[in-house]
């Protein structure tokens, strides 16, 4: 019986049936008696009912500890350092609200684990990859059986509830210190798969520099999904350097992993971030206060309030109350010793 409760609770048969009492008994190694002892018991308890087919269910609307409300999280199979915290920060929220997150991973846009999830669970916390074909999942989450909510991308437009902690409004807050520095060339670099966050963030860099009448040229070599940001802008910028091709006193990253792979190159090629360069980013992820130099970006905000909210939303009845769109106040620069004033014999 505890080892059926504790499958229960880690929602282990959110996607499937559970297994009838002839495979349970072959499964575990014990004897189908035992088996049928248990799964009497626990019917009596409440945790489980027999349909009229006989197929045993998971009684979810049970008052018991061994039941608890079971939601997806649906992401990439190869997960980023951010795609991991939000993970962490998601379960310590749910154990708290007696909801079990359950991780469902998809290798591509075509996995039958997308229509599963979609459909196997109450509700679900999806996180789209970059790259993706937008049309094509929107498709199937406005049409999916469960409560869907997106995580990092906005599809509220879509009717979809999003948590969106990206503020690409205020990259202009990190862009204006490199202004009153000195700097009068801020290049943009990225080497992100095409995203609407990070399409947002080099056009409030272009906006920027319009209106600032500061010049910058966008660097864009974009990775194949899944494969290592860090390491590609860092071959990136040492091939700009190489070649004499970086002009700027200062770089705009379009993430955290392009603007330590970018530091990385120049410390290879004996310049020093803050001194020589400088270098920013637009949203803080995991390491920006822990490299040296510390890197200058946008705090990150505390995600735990809103996905309190969803996932209260996601498992009960009631309808969604206000914006579809989720979104933090405005967030405060960090500004680290990655960017300095531009240098003295830099071009006006």
């Amino acid at each position: 019986i505890r080892l059926l409760k504790r499958r229960i609770a880690e929602g282990d048969y959110a996607l499937g049936e559970l297994p009838g009492e002839h495979s349970l008994a072959a499964e575990l190694g014990a004897g189908r008696m035992t088996v049928r002892r248990a799964v009497v018991a626990m019917i009596e308890e409440g945790v489980l009912t027999r349909a009229p087919s006989r197929r045993l269910i998971v009684n979810t609307a049970a008052d018991h500890p061994a039941v608890r409300q079971v939601v997806g999280y649906l992401a990439p199979a190869f997960a980023s350092p951010v795609s991991e915290r939000m993970h962490y920060l998601l379960n310590h929220v749910a154990a708290r609200q007696n909801v079990r997150l359950r991780p469902v991973d998809y290798v591509h846009d075509d996995d039958p684990a997308i229509v599963e999830a979609l459909n196997g669970f109450g509700g679900v916390v999806v996180e789209i990859h970059a790259g993706a074909p937008l049309e094509r999942w929107i498709e199937r989450l406005t049409s999916a059986a469960a409560r869907v909510v997106s995580l990092s991308m906005d599809l509220s437009a879509h009717g979809i509830v999003s948590i969106c902690l990206d503020r690409p409004d205020r990259v202009a807050v990190l862009l204006e210190r490199l202004k009153t520095l000195g700097h009068r060339r801020v290049d943009c670099l990225n080497v992100q798969p095409a995203h609407p966050v990070i399409a947002a963030r080099i056009d409030a860099w272009r906006t920027w520099c319009d209106a600032a009448g500061v010049s910058g040229v966008l660097h864009d070599e974009p990775v194949a999904s899944f494969e290592q940001p860090i390491a590609a802008a860092c071959d990136m910028t040492k091939r700009l350097l190489d070649g004499k091709a970086l002009k700027a006193t200062a770089l705009f990253c379009t993430t955290e992993p392009g603007a330590l792979g970018a530091m990385r190159a120049l410390a290879d090629r004996g310049l020093q971030p803050g001194r020589d360069v400088s270098v920013c980013t637009a949203c803080e992820e995991y390491a920006a206060r822990y490299v040296i130099p510390t890197l200058t970006t946008l705090r990150m905000a505390d995600p735990r309030p809103y996905f309190r909210r969803c996932l209260e939303w996601l498992c009960s009845d009631s309808p969604w109350k206000g914006r579809r769109l989720v979104r933090p106040r405005p967030p405060q620069p960090i500004f680290g010793d990655s960017i300095g004033p531009a240098p003295r014999d830099a071009p006006v």
